[in-house]
């Protein structure tokens, strides 16, 4: 019994080589269209409102699409409850608490949302 064991070579499968951005490319761009988003949506603010307000969420959803967070600058101008730019005076109220719990407080004028910001 001459039997010879033949060993077949393992035929690698050609796989399809896919182009994947690499993450931070992703993230600088998502920060970069975001930041232009803003700064329309505070410069065309005084004369269309609502335009201004959709500037502001397709400028989150880029960043939620790419995992990335809003930089704090922009955060604190935009109302977390109906994504409007606030500006203050026209559409937003600051006040001042002092205490042992001193902070800032925001609110919108147009859906009364409230931020609070410790000092």
């Amino acid at each position: 019994m001459n039997e010879k064991i033949v060993r077949r070579k393992k035929r690698k499968k050609l796989k399809k080589k896919r182009f994947f951005p690499k993450k931070k490319s992703v993230e600088d761009l998502a920060l970069q269209r975001m930041e232009y988003l803003f700064s329309l949506a505070k410069s065309v603010f005084k004369e269309e409102p609502n335009l201004a307000r959709s500037y502001v969420e397709i400028g989150l959803k880029i960043g939620m699409k790419a995992r990335v967070s809003v930089p704090v600058y922009w955060r604190r101008q935009i109302c977390r409850k109906c994504k409007s730019f606030l500006v203050p005076g026209i559409n937003l109220r600051i006040r001042l608490r002092s205490g042992p719990r001193s902070h800032v407080t925001y609110t919108c004028m147009e859906c009364g949302g409230k931020k609070r910001f410790h000092i």
